[in-house]
This record gives structure tokens, sequence and C-alpha cells, in this order.
């Protein structure tokens, strides 16, 4: 039985390994990994996509080092170089044309993988300092409140990447060290989210600022977009109002209200107004939004002497 359980498990460890080496039929020389090549500039996102895509293709292990060289002479040789070829092809293919040759005779990719960090990644401090930079003079101008969201939240992605927040040691922290960090860590981001937030969204900055506990910076985002949704419809019905003021005072003949004829196969009572809420006629013939024409007050003033001398007859 032991003999049986020691013979499966490795073969279950030779299958896994042979499905690290192992490429698929998409896996060629002209696939694209990334959308936007390196440019020096973009490495955090550029990084972040690598790794995305270098796990769905489980070659993580080729610059991570959990892959090992295997010696010369092993059978397994060729398909690891085969397949670490691959993944520097991978990794040529999505830096910039600019940057390609500095990188171009790396021995293996975890080697590329060290030389792009080391250029580029977390131990550049002066990306650190841009990021922060980039974070404290953010504000949000003439954009809309998403796209300032977005752009800080993709900043803040950036800077945990480069300074991850201290994690606590102990089991199941019962010290409550690693929820006090969150807490401040959140408490910075809603801060930094409000302070460049346009003057017009001060009312609900301050209604937030008024809870307790704070809420997290997404939820205040969800919030003040709300006020922006609300914001928008009500422009958008201030200048439905003053289209229609300047047509009325453009040239609307009081004359004509009313006089739209129906159309072929349209009664009177599938007609609307949402300006007074009244069935039979539309916005645009609406006695109370354009005044009363003159005809009608004629016909109203004949209906009236007309009951008028009914009435007198009767007496």
């Amino acid at each position: 039985m032991a003999t049986g359980s020691s013979s499966e498990v490795r073969n279950v460890m030779e299958s896994s390994r042979d499905d690290v080496f192992h490429l698929q039929n998409l896996n060629n020389l002209g696939m694209m990994l990334v959308s936007v090549p390196l440019n020096g500039r973009n490495y955090l996102a550029w990084r972040r996509s690598m790794v995305i895509a270098l796990c769905a293709k489980d070659k993580m292990g080729f610059i991570t080092g959990k892959v090992k060289k295997p010696s010369e002479d092993s059978p397994l040789f060729e398909k690891w170089k085969r397949a670490d070829c691959m993944v520097i092809f991978w990794f040529l293919g999505a830096i910039s044309k600019d940057l390609v040759d500095s990188f171009l005779y790396a021995s293996s990719a975890k080697d590329l993988w060290n030389e792009l960090e080391q250029q580029f990644g977390v131990s550049n401090r002066p990306l650190l300092y841009h990021v922060k930079h980039e974070i404290s003079s953010l504000t949000q101008g003439n954009m809309s409140l998403m796209a300032y969201y977005t752009k800080l939240k993709k900043l803040w992605d950036e800077l945990g990447c480069l300074k991850p927040m201290p994690v606590c040691t102990c089991e199941g922290c019962v010290c409550g060290a690693a929820k006090a960090i969150a807490e401040i860590d959140q408490d910075d981001k809603l801060i930094q989210f409000f302070m460049g937030l346009g003057d017009h969204y001060n009312h609900v900055r301050n209604q937030i600022l008024l809870m307790d506990p704070l809420p997290e910076a997404n939820k205040a985002y969800s919030l003040a977009l709300h006020v922006e949704k609300q914001r928008e419809i009500h422009v958008s019905e201030n200048d439905t109002s003053e289209n229609v003021a300047m047509a009325v005072k453009g040239g609307f003949n009081k004359k004509d209200v009313g006089s739209s004829k129906l159309r072929k196969g349209e009664k009177k009572d599938d007609r609307f107004c949402t300006y007074c809420n009244k069935s039979g006629h539309m916005m645009d013939a609406c006695f109370k939004l354009h005044e009363y024409p003159d005809w009608f007050q004629e016909l109203k003033q004949k209906k009236f002497n007309k009951v008028q001398a009914h009435v007198a007859i009767q007496d």
C-alpha cells in the first residue's frame, strides 16, 4: 500500500511539473500579453498586467524561481528551456522598442524579471516620490467625479505596491494592530479624496465628516456620485425649461397654442402633458406653460354668456 501511495504521489508531481512546461497552441511568438508596452513610466500598471497574464498561463514560477532550471543532462532541460524562452519572448514583446535592446541578452526569464525590478520596480525611490506627489497634488478640477476617483484609486494601488502597509505578525492578530492600521489607512484615503474634491460637494463632504465611524473612501465616493447624478438631472431639467422659455420668447404665437392637429391614428386621450400632468394635450400646446391664447378667452366668455342667458330664461 505504501509503495503504491508513493508511486501515485510521484506521478502527480511529475504530471504537475510537465504542466508547467506545457505550451498551448495559443502560446505563440506573436502573442501580446499586455495592451500597453512598458515605456519606463508605467511600470507598476504594466507589472500588474504581466503578473496576471503569467498566472493565467501557469508560468509565474519561471520568474519567481519556483520552477528551477534543470541540469543540462536532465531529460527536462529542453522542456524547461523551451518554456523559459517563450516567457522571455513574451517579456520582450511587452517592452517598448526604445527599451527592449537593454534586456535582449538576459539568460533566463528570472534574470530578466530581476533586471526590470531593479531598474523600474520597488527599489526605485524616485517613483515612490512621484506617486506620493501626484496623490497630494491631485484635484478634481474639470474632471468628472468618476474620472477623479478612478485616477486617485489607481495612485493608491500603485503606492500600496511600492510601499505596502505593515502586517501584524502575531497569530490571529490578538493585539488589534492589523485593524488599527487598516482604519488609519482608510481614514487617510478618505481625507485625500475630500481634499481634492470640488467645492460643489461641500455639503455632502461636511455631512460625511460628521459620521461616526467614518465610512471608507469607496463608500464616500458612492454617496458623492449619487449627489452628482441628482445635480445632472437638475441641470438637465433647467436646460429644458430654458429652451422652452426661449422658444416662447423667440416667436411663439399664442394663437397657435392648442391648434396642432392630431396625428393620424392618434386619439386626444393618448396625449399627456408632462408640465401640468393632464391628458388631452402635449407640453408644446399647454396653456399653463405658454399662456392662454386669445381665442380661448373668447370661447370661454361665449360659454359664460350662454350659461347666463340660459339661467335668465329659466328665472
